[in-house]
């Protein structure tokens, strides 16, 4: 069999994936933009035909608000202080898969027909695997980011503990006010971005009506003890303790 024989049942194999993976683009109403969407949504609630595409946008979307909740990527880029959404995160993970393969796929045919022989002797199909392991590296380093700045925020505020007490104590500041000038002082920016950045309201869509409230909000949504323990501190001091002694 000649060389471009060889190659016909691959070039077919990625012609079927790169078709798979645009039809779930589409499928899943990637290129429309937001507010078209809402309004083919709304336009659906009041009985408006759209076209025949309407109904597959409709599943498409369930199926990625699914997909959405079941990654909890919300809590997680939130968390992570990732100014991205849930939605373009997904479709970089499908991005991350289509090229990686693509690239794969490509590299190996080049080195099939300039050395006879694919990248360390791995034949197309092994692209498939490399659309899988690109993504799920994104999504471990997503979490791994969580993990690190829940890590970094715990310890940062415990070092400040002293200093809290001290500016907080007699007739000192309010608690709220010298965890975020503290959070400026530390070097741990991932303080600041929470108590003086507000990036808390992310996941707390309510305002809190106390610094108690709140931060056993953050110490919950976000996954960080220490709060909890600043929170539960100024509560006893709110019921006869004294601010030093708590």
């Amino acid at each position: 069999m000649t060389f471009v024989g060889q190659l016909i049942p691959y070039a077919a194999a990625g012609i079927a994936v790169a078709g798979v993976w645009i039809g779930a683009f589409i499928y899943l109403d990637f290129f429309t933009h937001p507010d078209v969407r809402q309004w083919r949504r709304i336009s659906a609630l009041r009985g408006y035909s759209t076209g025949s595409m309407l109904g597959e946008t409709g599943t498409g979307l369930t199926i990625y608000t699914r997909l959405q909740r079941e990654m909890n990527l919300e809590h997680h880029l939130a968390v992570a202080n990732r100014p991205e959404s849930p939605q373009s995160f997904i479709t970089k993970i499908f991005a991350i898969g289509l090229f990686s393969a693509a690239g794969f796929v490509a590299l190996d045919i080049f080195s099939f027909a300039a050395n006879g022989s694919w990248i360390l002797g791995l034949p197309p199909e092994f692209g498939i695997a490399v659309a899988i392991l690109g993504p799920a590296i994104y999504v471990s380093d997503l979490r791994q980011d969580v993990a690190r700045r829940q890590r970094m925020v715990n310890d940062g505020l415990g070092d400040t503990l002293m200093l809290i007490a001290v500016m907080t104590s007699g007739r000192g500041l309010p608690l709220d006010d010298a965890v975020r000038i503290l959070s400026r002082c530390i070097n741990t920016p991932e303080v600041r971005a929470i108590v003086d950045n507000r990036s808390w309201s992310r996941l707390i869509k309510e305002n809190p009506k106390s610094t108690v409230e709140l931060y056993h909000a953050i110490a919950q949504q976000y996954g960080i003890p220490m709060f909890d323990q600043i929170a539960d501190a100024a509560a006893n001091a709110n019921v006869g303790f004294a601010e030093r002694d708590t």
